[in-house]
């Protein structure tokens, strides 16, 4: 027949059989299927799961469409049962040992697969595999690009699992991805400066080289899975990979040797390594950077970058890492002694920072202050390790920001707190003191370097005519442009990373990411399908020594700091130095991330703020005109609305100050952006209702007469007399 010469002809049946004219003939038995279906090893919908459908007998009735499987969904790594077709609860057989084997050959073939089994025997049989033909994961849709930073996250995890000594299974419950302090120094990096801030803890990197030099473990090598990744942009740590490669911190030896080297540090690096690194800056400001070829430009992005992490950030991180350890010591210590961290931990010593903020506050800030910030600040950015991000001393805009949301409002001038009698325990507290300081002065150092790194690739996007889009290329591809042959699929690949962050501009899932959520969050809108609705309102009191009520103010992006009001409540996922004449305002401040080393934490301990970080959610949970108390105890109370849930001005109001967002494949709709007029209408309703509260407080106590005696009210004599003159 002719199917019989087509196989001949892929054959060697010629050989085999002389002049014959046939092909091989394979006879298979069989499976006699008690069960049969199809597996996905990655949901058509999801890449976070997996897809089994299931028939009783023989598998053909499935394949042909005839009948309707049974249909159920598992976690791609927890395996867990997700959901299940509503006239099934559970699968008849137990499928751990097909999703096993599904896994196996996914890994084999290097793509998800498209699966026919059959079980019989207690025993399941692969029957056919085949690469699936479109995956959830192709294509320039919002969906596709959120379930491509699934898959990437998920194969993180199995990287960091598949890395460890033991090899135990993830907690499922456990948080993975979290925001923390580097979240707040690089909240959404372009991708050189996520690229180069990887670096810092890859092996080889400042962070590998300073546990070395410390003798701390620090377990990495060239395959382990990233420390930072981005979701939709945004900078989150993989706690796995933090726990993996630190494991519990410095032992015994360490610990002695951190303790009894604390002022060494801070010599080695104020006179040795500072002096050394100024001149060489000094150097690189001569360079004519006009007089560089593109390869030219390249070849020393390289060397400056090789240089930045393995010798200057390496110094800052010995003292990042010293300052943790004194820092978590000097705390633990204050704690068992039954001492309020809080007043103890507190250094009002000025840094470089508050010394230029200090700068652009008060009333009359002339041009000789600018001028004196720009020498001391000039080098730094609101967002300092955001490569993209203009210089102070580049930009005199970004300058005049910061003077017109600075409040003229001095910091209070607190009194020291005496040092605990305790001997060892002041000593403790003294030193984690001056590394606060000493860990900002290394950071600021560091700066300088940085922005020539910026100056330099700034050279080249003008060389490589790329317009200002050389920052959302990596180091590698920043290194192909002095191919000229590349150049080209280069540029049109910055422009598809440009249009990819404005789909996603707007998305942006919770601060912690467990391996259950991952499997189950909806990437879209961040809602996690039979996901808890319950909150705890509670972090860490990291300042602030007074319980304070106030009117939150939620704000979730920089751009939205202008709406912010004196003496109200700051909610926020983080904050970063953007945000800093904010803190001179504010009555109290509440983040989702941070800890007692984060900038809000940090900040606020500067203006004696009262402050919890560590709130998960809260920006969800809270929102703007709710009145929130801040407890003693680190717990965010959220105060009950007088006015009954039915209302109609309670319904209005709650429609028109909370943000909708709708998300399609294709765009992404805001609604109900309560406008300037209708905010200023209802500050005034407030205050107006405020205002009558106190009359009426007023009213309702007696007045007393010089000699103490209560003073008849007048309102009531008159009324009678009216009544009786009536009568």
């Amino acid at each position: 027949s002719d199917r019989s010469d087509s196989y001949s002809s892929h054959t060697d049946a010629k050989a085999d059989f002389g002049d014959v004219d046939q092909g091989g003939v394979l006879i298979q038995k069989m499976v006699p299927a008690e069960y049969a279906g199809v597996m996905f090893t990655e949901h058509p919908n999801s890449a976070g799961s997996l897809m089994i459908e299931l028939v009783n007998g023989l598998g053909e009735d499935l394949v042909s469409g005839n009948v309707t499987p049974d249909t159920y969904t598992f976690g791609k790594l927890t395996g867990e049962l997700l959901d299940a077709q509503e006239n099934s609860e559970a699968p008849p057989v137990d499928m751990q040992p097909l999703i096993e084997l599904g896994k196996q050959l996914e890994t084999m073939f290097d793509h998800p697969q498209d699966i026919e089994w059959a079980y019989a025997n207690k025993k399941f049989y692969l029957l056919q595999a085949r690469d699936i033909t479109r995956s959830v994961t192709s294509g320039s849709l919002v969906k596709n690009i959120g379930e491509r930073e699934r898959r990437k996250l998920l194969s993180y995890c199995a990287l960091s699992s598949k890395d460890a000594k033991k090899r135990t299974p993830i907690d499922p419950e456990a948080e993975i991805f979290v925001q923390n302090e580097l979240s707040e120094l690089l909240p959404r990096p372009t991708r050189v400066s996520a690229d180069l801030m990887s670096k810092l803890w890859e092996a080889g990197g400042s962070t590998d080289l300073a546990c070395q030099a410390l003798g701390i473990p620090y377990d990495v090598n060239y395959f382990s899975a990233p420390y930072i990744t981005t979701i939709y942009g945004w900078t989150y740590v993989n706690k796995l990979e933090e726990k993996r490669r630190l494991g519990k911190g410095p032992g015994a030896v360490a610990s002695f040797q951190l303790a009894r080297n604390a002022e060494q540090t801070e010599v080695d690096f104020r006179e040795e390594f500072l002096p050394e690194f100024q001149l060489e800056m000094l150097e690189r400001g001569a360079i004519d950077f006009g007089r560089l070829t593109l390869p030219a430009a390249t070849s020393l992005l390289d060397t400056w970058v090789d240089r930045f992490v393995q010798e200057t950030y390496q110094q800052a991180e010995l003292i990042n890492i010293s300052a943790d350890f004194h820092i978590k010591t000097a705390l633990a210590k204050l704690q068992a002694a039954k001492l309020e961290p809080t007043l103890y931990m507190t250094n009002h010593t000025e840094t470089v920072v508050t010394k230029a903020m200090a700068l652009l506050s008060g009333d009359n800030v002339d041009e000789s202050a600018i001028n004196e910030f720009e020498k001391v600040f000039g080098h730094r950015a609101p967002l300092d390790y955001e490569l993209s991000d203009p210089r102070f001393n580049e930009d005199r805009d970004l300058i005049n920001q910061y003077i017109e949301r600075s409040s003229n409002e001095q910091k209070q001038e607190h009194e020291s707190v005496e040092l605990p009698d305790d001997k060892v325990l002041s000593i403790t507290v003294q030193r984690a003191r001056k590394f606060q300081l000493l860990k900002e002065d290394a950071k600021h150092y560091c700066l300088i370097e940085l922005a020539q790194i910026r100056q330099l690739l700034l050279q080249i996007d003008k060389l490589a005519c790329l317009d200002g889009r050389v920052f959302h290329l990596n180091l590698a591809e920043i290194a192909d442009l002095a191919d000229p042959s590349l150049h080209t699929a280069l540029s049109k690949l910055t422009e598809s990373r440009v249009d990819e962050i404005i789909s996603c501009k707007k998305l942006q899932l919770p601060t912690s990411l467990s391996l259950r959520e991952i499997e189950n969050i909806d990437m879209l809108t961040g809602k996690v399908k039979g996901g808890s609705t319950e909150t705890e309102f509670s972090g860490a009191r990291v300042a602030g020594e007074q319980e304070v009520s106030g009117v939150a103010r939620v704000i979730t992006d920089v751009s939205e700091i202008d709406t912010f009001k004196q003496g109200e409540i700051l909610v926020a996922r983080m904050t970063d130095p953007s945000w800093y004449p904010l803190f001179a305002q504010a009555k109290g401040i509440v983040t989702e991330v941070g800890g007692w080393l984060s900038h809000a934490a940090i900040v606020a301990r500067e203006y004696d703020l009262p402050a919890i970080v560590g709130v998960k959610g809260i920006c969800n949970e809270i929102n703007t005109g709710d009145v929130v108390t801040l407890k003693l105890d680190g717990s965010v109370e959220k105060t009950e609305n007088r006015r009954t849930e039915g209302s109609k001005m309670r319904s209005e109001h709650s429609v028109q100050e909370q943000q909708e967002v709708v998300i399609t494949d294709d765009k992404i709709i805001d609604f109900y952006r309560l406008s300037e007029a209708k905010m200023a209408k209802i500050n005034a309703s407030n205050e107006r209702r405020a205002l009558k509260d106190r009359l009426s407080d007023r009213r309702s106590q007696p007045r007393l007469t010089a000699s103490g005696e209560v003073q008849q009210d007048r309102r009531a004599a008159n009324r009678a007399a009216l009544l009786r003159k009536a009568s």
